[in-house]
């Protein structure tokens, strides 16, 4: 046993609570370690003195002087939690006040989030101004695919698809042309006039359009153009050369797709010759287990062709028809001098387009408003 466990267990020694074997091997230290013969020695001397003392009687009144002191703090600690909980109930078991404040502010959270998400950029009017049902004499432009098109068969020359990559020529490249452009107009509806003209010029469709006014009361105008390829050059030379326009950007990208369009027609050979063994073999199968069998795998062959086929006629598409989009933006000079008439009659136009937009804004809120009070009216009928 260690020196220190020693020591600590000497007070112990001397009041006789160690077992035998303890007290073995403390005496066998004591007769060798004289630092430890003399601390138990101060024990004795301590423990002598405090058997001999005599017993006090306590003063008649301790024990009135402690159960007083104990109802003084039991009366403070009663007091400090009735104010705890009068604070409680004031500002939380009522909640007239809090929770219509909190109510007030969620409502006027919620009408500024749909103010905010009715109108993204400030948009003021955003619509599709071309419909293919409209009876304004242009319904002859707004086609989804061109009777070519539509009537192509999906095959591959047999020479391009043998051919190595670098024998191919230009003319027989699968090449997918889009365009991008900017241009700058003083009317909107010239340019709606003219994109009209041009889709009859050149063999083109108008796939998309919006129209849309901002905070400046400038209007703009996009559309996507379908062009056949042949046709791409052509009219994006017309669009970037007229007088009444200005170009501000122009971008032009390709996308070679004839690699992927060989490996397409390879695998489409494979998977119809695999198509004619299993259509075989279906007619030689003798048994309901071959049948289900062969069927099985020619469902899944006739799956991967109608794929092929579906991926094929949609690199057609886009290879015939290059798109373009273009974008007009309406000019404007604004006044440098206006007048305080026309000044205020500036102001008096965009607070009503500013109570408008608030009324429409609190009409899509309603129903949030119903939810949060009949939830408020539940909440306060149950604590009730």
């Amino acid at each position: 046993m260690r020196h220190e466990k020693i020591k600590e267990l000497l007070p112990l020694y001397i009041d006789n609570s160690l077992n035998k074997e303890e007290y073995t091997i403390i005496e066998k230290h004591l007769e060798e370690c004289e630092e430890c013969r003399a601390e138990l020695a101060e024990y004795q001397e301590n423990y002598n003195q405090l058997t001999n003392l005599k017993n006090i009687a306590p003063p008649e009144d301790l024990l009135l002087s402690i159960m007083n002191k104990i109802n003084k703090k039991d009366k403070k600690e009663n007091k400090q939690d009735s104010i705890v909980n009068r604070l409680k109930k004031y500002f939380f078991t009522p909640l007239r006040v809090p929770a219509g404040l909190v109510s007030a502010i969620a409502i006027i959270a919620v009408i500024a989030l749909t103010f905010v998400l009715n109108n993204p950029g400030n948009n003021i009017d955003q619509q599709n101004y071309f419909n293919p049902s409209d009876s304004n004499g242009y319904g002859g432009i707004y086609r989804q695919s061109s009777p070519e098109i539509a009537t192509q068969e999906i095959k591959m020359d047999k020479n391009l698809a043998a051919a190595p990559d670098n024998e191919i020529s230009t003319e027989q490249r699968k090449i997918i042309k889009t365009a991008r452009l900017n241009l700058e107009i003083d009317d909107i509806q010239v340019a709606h006039q003219y994109i009209v003209e041009l889709s009859r010029q050149y063999n083109t469709y108008i796939a998309d359009s919006r129209e849309w006014t901002d905070a400046n009361d400038r209007r703009f105008s996009w559309y996507q153009l379908r062009v056949p390829a042949d046709n791409f050059n052509p009219t994006l030379e017309k669009l970037s050369s007229e007088d009444f326009a200005s170009v501000s950007y122009q971008s032009i990208s390709t996308n070679d797709v004839t690699e992927e369009y060989i490996d397409i027609d390879i695998r489409l050979e494979n998977y119809l010759a695999q198509q004619k063994r299993y259509q075989q073999l279906l007619d030689k199968a003798s048994t309901v287990e071959e049948i289900l069998n062969i069927e099985k795998e020619l469902n899944r062959v006739r799956i991967e062709i109608e794929r092929l086929k579906g991926r094929m006629k949609y690199l057609d598409n886009q290879v015939d028809l290059s798109t373009i989009e273009v974008e007009f933006e309406e000019v404007k000079n604004l006044p440098t001098d206006w007048g305080i008439f026309k000044a205020l009659q500036n102001a008096l136009h965009r607070m009503t387009n500013s109570f408008y937009n608030m009324i429409a804004s609190i009409g899509a809120a309603l129903p949030y408003l119903l939810i949060g009070l009949l939830a408020y009216y539940l909440y306060k009928k149950k604590r009730q």
